[in-house]
């Protein structure tokens, strides 16, 4: 799918036509009806040449071999008879993407399938290579001159994201892995240098250039091991733009060194991954979305953690975005990635404006039919271990190009007139002048990208906590609108990595009769690094299930792996709590409330347990812990939910009976259902298997 970087829609760099800051009114303009309608994607789509596959663990060659052959597709030229890992599936003449890409998802072997688009981009070069200041680290009001943008705007003071402040925490360890998946990015730069990665075991990923390996990252647009071309441009709309400067600014952002010149990454301790593909083919066509997912499973199979993706996909189906999302949770569940992608910045309205798009109205015109803007994406992206990135400037008010929305955006960065880290092909070689301004949602994101390592650095978080920590722990902005993001805050990695506590909870059994017993079990542990709480004292508290008064038992001391726990012996339904009263260091904090329940016994039983359809049988059973007057309902299994047949009562010794005739033939399960009530929550009795002849 057509995949594009900032700047309007693609490497998400803002262009020249932005309006100057000073104008931007606290009303957001709506996009015109006109703008880029998401039939043009669609379009795209039905012209698409390959499709992107990535295979089941364990996909066999005979399951390889008919998923292509019901698509009518064959293996691409030179591949292995082995299973690979993913591979691009070329399109069979007269049929599209989208239908091969919708047959293979559905194909034995076949994990991800996702038609291939090409690449639109507006970069811009930078501004003049002159001294810079990085307000998006510290902001104490200086006046930043951005001369591409036509300001010199002062600041106001403290609208960062507390850098320095976070440093004192953590600047980031060498093995937490960063993947920028971008335009190439300048590895001789001295302040990108020392955070690049090196391959301990590099290889040959195209079998055709057996000498091109992967030392430092490899190039998907080109299939080679060169991650930096310093003399490749491409044609920006009759400006010949030079192809790697995006990718190495955004690194600059992340990791550049800490060496007192030049500029400094927000997160200098990390280690960057180079994974390149935006740029020009042999043939001169763009590269396509398919190095995207190619550069994803890279980096999932090398151990990256966080991925910068200051892009946007031209997504317009929903199904394909469906696809796509499922992708990313995978990346996030099974190797723990953080995906930090850019909100975007607009599109071009008739007049030749940028304007910015309302991301949740884009989606709601989509699901109500109505010709709008095409959805950006993966800003709409609602995978947990996708954070969303916009703009704002020194002032903290929201950039005109960036895109915003309530549900969709979650937290603002930086973003205007960031300096950061350029190739040295711009300064001649002179790397001492080889910095420049850029803006753009692109540039905001790798600010999150690095705080997002920041928390990796710390601990062992999982993605969606890192990506909770970050939306939970901003820097509240004033001067914005209501509504703009899910917190209208600045991401802020000193507030995140502040100290914190957390308590899980588990309940086994979740629930007992009124004899039995529940232990319930709390794990103390530090909120950003996740290492346990040792020798600390937690309180358990329990309240009846609705009502509002809680009772406190005594205090528990927690063991060498924080965890304390009780064992219950309810006579009610209970909700129960763990608290923490907080010491030095260690904040306190209180656990969700979870519930120990109380069942009743429910039995049942079917005579006859085989009948002719229309022939009544006679269901009985018993309910125990209650009187008369208990609801009880007889329910049959039918696909993949309990569906009710008939409901009674019990009787005063808590017995009950149905007479039920069922016409459908087959064996079906039955059961006696008690909703919850009276202290107890819901019961069930054993399934009975009936057989209608």
């Amino acid at each position: 799918m057509p995949l594009r970087p900032t700047r309007r829609a693609h490497l998400l760099v803002a262009g020249p036509s932005v309006v100057a800051l000073g104008l931007l009114a606290a009303a957001l303009p709506a996009p015109a009806a006109s703008a880029r309608p998401a039939a043009a994607s669609a379009a795209a789509a039905s012209s698409a040449h390959s499709v992107f596959v990535w295979y089941d663990r364990g996909a066999t060659a005979q399951e390889r071999s008919l998923a292509l052959g019901a698509v009518r597709a064959s293996a691409p030229s030179g591949a292995s008879s082995s299973v690979p890992v993913t591979e691009s599936v070329p399109v069979p003449a007269g049929s599209s993407a989208e239908a091969v890409a919708e047959s293979l998802r559905g194909e034995p072997g076949v994990r991800f399938a996702i038609p291939d688009l090409p690449i639109h981009r507006e970069a811009l070069a930078p501004d003049a290579l002159t001294a810079g200041l990085q307000w998006g680290l510290r902001n104490d009001g200086q006046v930043v001159r951005d001369d591409d943008l036509g300001i010199a705007l002062r600041g106001v003071p403290n609208t960062d994201i507390d850098g320095p402040e976070a440093w004192k925490t953590t600047t980031g360890t060498r093995s937490t892995l960063v993947g920028v998946i971008d335009s190439g990015i300048d590895i001789t730069h001295p302040d990108l240098a020392p955070a690049i990665w090196t391959n301990p075991r590099p290889v040959a990923l195209d079998p055709s250039k057996p000498k091109e390996k992967d030392l430092h990252g490899w190039d998907f647009c080109h299939s080679d091991g060169s991650v930096y071309d310093p003399t490749e441009y491409f044609d920006d709309g009759g400006t010949r733009e030079l192809n790697d400067l995006h990718g190495t600014h955004v690194a600059g952002t992340i990791a550049a060194a800490n060496d007192g010149s030049g500029s400094v990454g927000a997160a200098p301790g990390v280690t960057i991954v180079p994974l390149k593909v935006f740029g020009v083919k042999a043939d001169g066509s763009d590269c396509t979305s398919d190095g995207i997912f190619q550069a994803l499973v890279y980096a999932a199979l090398h151990g990256v953690d966080v991925v910068n993706a200051s892009w946007s996909i031209e997504a317009a189906d929903a199904s394909d975005r469906a696809e796509i999302d499922d992708l990313f949770t995978a990346l996030g569940t099974e190797y723990g990635m953080v995906i930090v992608a850019a909100a975007g910045n607009g599109v071009v309205d008739s007049h030749g404006v940028d304007v910015p798009v309302d991301i949740d109205q884009a989606l709601a015109d989509e699901a109500a039919g109505r010709r709008g803007v095409e959805v950006p994406y993966p800003a709409a992206s609602r995978a947990p271990n996708v954070i969303t990135v916009g703009a704002v400037d020194s002032r903290g008010r929201l950039a005109p190009f960036s895109n915003y929305g309530h549900h969709t955006v979650d937290v603002l960065a930086p973003g205007v007139s960031i300096w950061s880290t350029v190739p040295g092909a711009l300064s001649k070689g002179d790397y001492s002048k080889a910095y420049g301004f850029l803006s753009g949602t692109s540039m905001a994101t790798p600010h999150v990208t690095a705080e997002a390592a920041l928390l990796r650095s710390s601990g062992t978080l999982p993605a969606d906590e890192i990506v909770r920590r970050i939306e939970t722990n901003g820097k509240p902005l004033r001067a914005l609108p209501p509504l703009v993001t899910l917190t209208n805050d600045m991401a802020d990695p000193y507030r995140a990595l502040r100290p914190a506590s957390a308590i899980r909870v588990t309940v086994a059994p979740p629930s007992v009769r009124t004899s039995g017993q529940s232990l319930v079990t709390a794990t103390l542990s530090d909120g950003v690094s996740w290492k346990p709480r040792a020798r600390q004292l937690v309180t358990p508290c329990f309240r009846i299930r609705g009502t509002s008064t809680w009772s406190c038992a005594r205090a528990v001391r927690t063991d060498a792996s924080g965890r304390a726990a009780v064992r219950v012996r309810p006579g009610s339904t209970l909700d129960v709590q763990w608290r923490f009263r907080g010491v030095t260091g260690a904040p306190a904090v209180s656990s969700d409330v979870v519930v120990v329940g109380v069942t009743r016994g429910v039995s049942l039983s079917i005579k006859p347990s085989s009948v002719r359809q229309g022939q009544p049988l006679r269901a009985t059973g018993r309910v125990t812990d209650t009187g008369s007057g208990a609801q009880v309902l007889l329910q049959r299994f039918e696909g993949e939910r309990w569906r009710t047949l008939l409901i009674g009562t019990t009787r005063s010794d808590g017995s009950f009976g149905f007479t039920a005739r069922l016409s459908l033939q087959g064996t079906w399960k039955l059961r006696a259902y008690v909703p919850a009530g009276d202290g107890f929550t819901h019961s069930a009795s054993s399934p009975r298997a009936l057989r209608v002849r």
